[in-house]
């Protein structure tokens, strides 16, 4: 494979910052449905609890 060709392939791939911030809007709006939580909205208390969770699940 020609490093254009590569280069080309490659950048097929990237996604653009537009295209990656409503990925994360989707992913934020489907995070709320789901769980009641919105990452976008400071909750110390909620922030808390996942953290926990988080810390948790990776010791276990």
């Amino acid at each position: 494979m020609s490093l254009r060709a590569w280069l080309d392939q490659l950048a097929e791939t990237v996604r653009t910052p537009a295209e990656r911030a409503e990925e994360a809007e989707r992913t934020r709006q489907i995070l709320q449905e789901w769980t009641g939580y919105d990452p976008a909205v400071p909750d110390a208390e909620a922030d808390a609890i996942l953290a926990r969770r988080i810390t948790e699940a990776t010791t276990a």
